[in-house]
């Protein structure tokens, strides 16, 4: 048999694991949407640069055709 006392015990323990529980599902939801959110703006920095590099290069490439264009006119 468990006494009162045991009970009470018995539950505190059990309600003091449930608080640890509940505070490290907190946090780990905490950090998931942290690093959820970093890897969101990496990703859009990321696009940005490659986006940049692109026009540049056709920027560049259309230059170079043009300089051939006007070359071969000559």
């Amino acid at each position: 048999t468990v006494t009162p006392q045991q009970w009470e015990e018995f539950s505190r323990y059990n309600w003091l694991r449930a608080q640890a529980e509940v505070g490290a599902g907190q946090r780990l939801r905490e950090a998931i949407f942290h690093t959820l959110s970093k890897v969101a703006n990496d990703l859009e920095a990321q696009a940005q640069a490659t986006e940049l590099a692109l026009r540049n290069r056709r920027h560049e490439l259309e230059q170079a055709l043009d300089e051939l264009k006007w070359q071969k006119k000559q």
